[in-house]
């Protein structure tokens, strides 16, 4: 049985729906937020805590038709139930369209109680024909069982009684004590597989009689370890950093510390603070369309759209994606999602198919990539500082990608807005970091401080002890460090879903390369999964921010953004465009979309 059904236009006004049962949450809010806002109606079905949700499409009067059940109770008439519904409340209601060109909806009643007799009329039409189905069904399996009996005992009965069925004779039995014929069918088998090194224990090992091999065999053999050199040895000191460092060593942080400086600050005269857009024209013309774009322009003037018609050009605009480095099954559910929402929708006259679907795409781009929540974290953290406790800011990804590089240039982001910010090392792991960052901090200046215990501590007590220090000392942000780790390593994913469990920071940012393409998916569905399974909170903490590093060597080639904000639905906070700390940006979603069409 069905817990509830509700229809709605894709604008968000619900004309009618019913629920059997109280419902827990609001599958339809969650359907509309996670299934329609991020075009993922290439999916069969959407599950949502106890729920599972199927849905039919109206395109061409833009209606949605929805039915909720438990996923452990699944009705065998749901997918018909749908169609009849969406069949009986189109015939019974009458659609025209106003001056503005917008569906309207027109019903005798004023309102649409009236469909509830017709829905429990339809319903019991699509469970009577289930269970036409089933007993159909039943009834088949019934019959074939049945003949497979009589055709096995007609094979029995073809015996003669007081026969015994023919046996095998034993291979070691002489052939004269056999008949002809069972001698022959025996010789016809196939011989049986010889055990896996027999023939090796039955033979008899040849007698070796040179000297030094007789020898050598009458001692044990040892395992003997070649002794390292010098210089491999001192390599492997000084790796160690557990160990202080010697009386007469003199670290150079002078050198390092003129270092940071040329390479991360802003040159003279140029602009000091970081942009707040990836780029300040919204309005971008769009060019003109050519190439595979104009394709299908022979199919100008059609009026409905019918899936065969859509499918060339589909695959089309598949490639031109993944040209541009979107994920390949994200390009595929992407374009079957278009696929779906174009199918059965009427197209305006003399307009080409080819502007139809790029102009969904477009929308379907922008959809995706706007946000859902705030970006915005300089006023998170004003909020915050009113309650005199620090704003946490974890930063993970794989190695390499920039994440230290990455949080300093979010640090001077901070500073420049006034706030006082700690930094906790808490990559405890690789050799180096702990230094990386304190040159950073020394060239950052006035306002930031590092704070570390070293090398080999637990990285939850080490972040937990700068934010405990942080709120004593009145700092208004915190940015937690991690070690950089791979999405299959279960010990360091442990450590880090660890890190998150104990301090529960503000947000969790991941961060990687603008380059990656399919790699982006494997990275973060992973690390996803690895905090889901290694916290025991009953709602643990995902990733709620992406961080873009390299996306100045891209140039249009967008399409990891795409991969990395549809796995996760959560986005792009910053994306770094060069080196310097100023080289930081935010993500304008009209000038991503533009660079990805292009």
């Amino acid at each position: 049985m069905i817990d509830g059904f509700c229809i709605f236009e894709r604008g968000g006004t619900v004309l009618w729906r019913r629920s059997y049962v109280p419902l827990k949450g609001d599958p339809l809010a969650v359907f509309v937020r996670s299934v329609l806002l991020q075009d993922r109606l290439s999916l069969q079905e959407f599950s949502y805590d106890s729920y599972t949700l199927l849905w039919e499409l109206d395109n061409q009067r833009g209606l949605v038709f929805l039915v909720i059940f438990q996923s452990k109770l699944r009705p065998a008439y749901a997918n018909d139930l749908l169609q009849l519904v969406r069949k009986e409340f189109v015939r019974q209601l009458q659609y025209t369209k106003s001056a503005n060109g917008r569906a309207q909806c027109i019903d005798t009643s004023s309102d649409y109680a009236s469909f509830g007799t017709v829905f429990e009329d339809v319903t019991a039409v699509a469970e009577k024909r289930a269970k036409q189905d089933s007993d159909r069904k039943s009834s088949t399996l019934t019959r074939r069982r049945s003949a497979e009996r009589i055709k096995n005992a007609g094979k029995q009965s073809e015996q003669r009684p007081g026969q015994q069925p023919r046996s095998i004779p034993d291979e070691n039995q002489h052939p004269d004590t056999v008949s002809s014929e069972e001698y022959i069918t025996r010789k016809r088998l196939p011989a049986p597989r010889r055990v896996q090194g027999a023939s090796h224990r039955s033979r008899k090992p040849k007698t070796k009689t040179h000297k030094s091999e007789a020898t050598a065999s009458s001692k044990p053999r040892t395992k003997f370890m070649r002794p390292s050199t010098k210089s491999q040895q001192e390599e492997v000191s000084n790796l160690d950093f557990s160990a202080p460092p010697p009386e007469d060593y003199v670290h150079d942080e002078d050198a390092d510390l003129k270092e940071f400086r040329e390479r991360y600050l802003p040159a003279d005269g140029e602009r000091g603070n970081v942009s707040t857009s990836l780029s300040e024209d919204d309005d971008a013309e769009e060019q003109a369309q050519g190439g595979v774009f104009s394709y299908f322009k022979a199919l100008a003037g059609m009026r409905t759209l019918t899936r065969s018609d859509l499918e060339p050009v589909m695959q089309q605009f598949r490639d031109f994606l993944i040209s541009k480095n979107v994920a390949k099954d994200i390009a595929d559910k992407l374009m079957e999602s278009v696929l779906t929402s174009l199918t059965g929708k009427k197209m305006d006259s003399l307009t080409s198919l080819t502007s139809t679907v790029r102009r969904a795409l477009d929308e379907a781009l922008t959809r995706i990539l706007t946000a859902r929540q705030s970006t915005d974290i300089v006023a998170e953290i004003s909020a915050k500082r009113n309650m005199k406790v620090p704003y946490v800011i974890t930063y993970c990804g794989v190695n390499g990608v920039g994440k230290s590089t990455s949080l300093a240039k979010t640090c001077y982001y901070l500073l420049n807005h006034g706030f006082k910010v700690m930094i906790a090392a808490c990559d405890t792991f690789r050799a180096g970091a702990v230094e990386q960052l304190r040159t950073h901090v020394k060239c950052l200046g006035e306002g930031v401080e590092l704070f570390d215990k070293g090398y080999g501590k637990d990285a939850a007590a080490v972040a937990a002890d700068a934010i405990r220090r942080a709120k004593e000392l009145q700092y208004d942000v915190v940015l937690v460090d991690t070690a950089g780790r791979m999405q299959d390593n279960e010990p360091l994913m442990r450590a880090l879903a660890k890190l998150v469990e104990v301090n529960r920071p503000d947000r969790l940012f991941f961060v990687g390369e603008a380059l990656v393409g399919n790699d982006a998916v494997d990275q973060l569905t992973k690390f996803n999964q690895a905090l889901v399974d290694h916290q025991s909170g009953a709602r643990p903490q995902l990733i709620d921010g992406i961080v873009l590093t390299k996306f100045d060597t891209i140039d249009d080639k967008v399409g990891a953004a795409v991969s990395m904000v549809y796995t996760t639905g959560q986005p792009i906070v910053f994306v770094g465009v060069g080196q310097t700390y100023t080289d930081l940006r935010k993500v304008n979603t009209r000038s991503l979309v533009n660079a990805l069409m292009k």
